[in-house]
């Protein structure tokens, strides 16, 4: 785990830096809705700091609840019928920001 520290008065600046190497995570409103939860932020987009508790920690989005570990087919004009397969992965480091100890 590497700590990343940005200074306040560039905050903006440190973010837009931040996310040219990584895939920023951050608390968010659920638009329409009175729940929070963090999750990947788009470009263009800050964390909403102000928010206390969420409703979902940020292991939701670390960990997905569900991944696909095999590729298998059945279909005979495919040239990989019946071979398992693991799928690509895709390793993009990610930053959490706006973590409190209790999430």
């Amino acid at each position: 785990m590497k700590i990343i520290q940005i200074d306040k008065k560039d905050w903006n600046g440190g973010l837009k830096k931040s996310k040219d190497r990584y895939r920023l995570i951050g608390p968010m409103k659920d638009k329409g809705k009175d729940t929070s939860r963090f999750r990947v932020l788009d470009v263009g987009e800050n964390p909403d700091l102000d928010i206390q508790v969420t409703t979902l920690s940020p292991k939701s989005v670390t960990f997905p609840p569900s991944e696909v570990i095999l590729i298998y087919t059945t279909d005979v004009s495919k040239e990989d019928c019946n071979i398992t397969r693991a799928p690509e992965k895709s390793y993009v480091p990610q930053a959490v920001i706006g973590i409190r100890p209790f999430d």
